[in-house]
């Protein structure tokens, strides 16, 4: 499940974010890897007690997710540091896999949000997905995507 503010979905506007994190088709290793204790790019997802507020809020109830901000650019310049900042949140419990997804914006009025319907062609707004190998092959899994109307694709 995904948490935000504008809308259900989104707490801050995202800008360009398909050039700046482009991560998603290796959400599971990228985001991991940068944060990685160790060589092995994993880190520990940690279990909620208590499913967390979906208010769109952060506030206690998300204390114990583990915190995922040192996103790489996949375009224009592959590998180079994000140039906005983005901070993921994320925890898990007996069913659910929960993400709070903070896009900061230097320049909010540049936003890109005009798609409304759900499933059309998000690729024409500034848009957040993740993507989840459930079997860790780097082959199959599931996308996830919202644009800053919080509109889910």
């Amino acid at each position: 499940m995904i948490a935000g503010g504008t809308t259900r979905l989104v707490k801050v506007p995202c800008r360009r974010i398909r050039r700046i994190l482009a991560f998603v088709a290796l959400f599971g290793l990228a985001c991991l890897r940068a944060l990685a204790a160790d060589s092995s790019g994993v880190i520990a997802i940690r279990k909620a007690a208590h499913p967390p507020s979906l208010d769109g809020g952060l506030d206690d109830s998300w204390a114990p997710a583990v915190q995922v901000s040192d996103f790489r650019q996949r375009d224009p310049l592959e590998g180079r540091p994000a140039t906005e900042q983005t901070i993921v949140y994320v925890l898990y419990d007996k069913s659910h896999l929960y993400f709070h997804i903070r896009c900061l914006d230097s320049h909010p009025g540049r936003i890109v949000a005009t798609e409304l319907r759900r499933d059309a062609d998000y690729t024409v707004d500034d848009y957040f997905s993740i993507l989840i190998s459930p079997n860790n092959d780097g082959r199959n899994g599931y996308i996830f995507t919202v644009n800053p109307l919080g509109t889910q694709f």
